[in-house]
């Protein structure tokens, strides 16, 4: 694997998720996967755009999600993004720190 643009990560399990999945080829088969038939079928994800992961907000220093994507959509006022926290862990508040981003 290259690892050369991974982000820096805490543990070996991060750093292995950010390294697979930054490269959008392995990212949109996963993400695919993980929504709803309908809804990928619809998806125009040969235009898959990675983002940056720090995302401002107005008035603080804002946050950093794990692996942010954005999909441009004919018509829409703005990109889909697709924001991906991975845990390594069971978290019942990772719906909550999604909806800060």
């Amino acid at each position: 694997l290259d690892v050369g643009d991974a982000p820096m990560s805490p543990s070996p399990h991060d750093r292995l998720f950010r390294t697979v999945f930054q490269h959008l080829e392995h990212a949109r088969g996963w993400l695919a996967s993980r929504l709803p038939g309908e809804l990928t079928r619809l998806l125009p994800w040969e235009l898959l755009q990675r983002r940056p992961e720090h995302l401002p907000v107005p008035g603080r220093s804002g946050y950093a999600a794990d692996l942010v994507f954005a999909l441009p959509l004919p018509g829409a006022r703005g990109p889909l993004l697709l924001l991906v926290e991975h845990k390594s862990h069971r978290d019942h508040f990772t719906a909550e720190q999604l909806l800060r981003y």
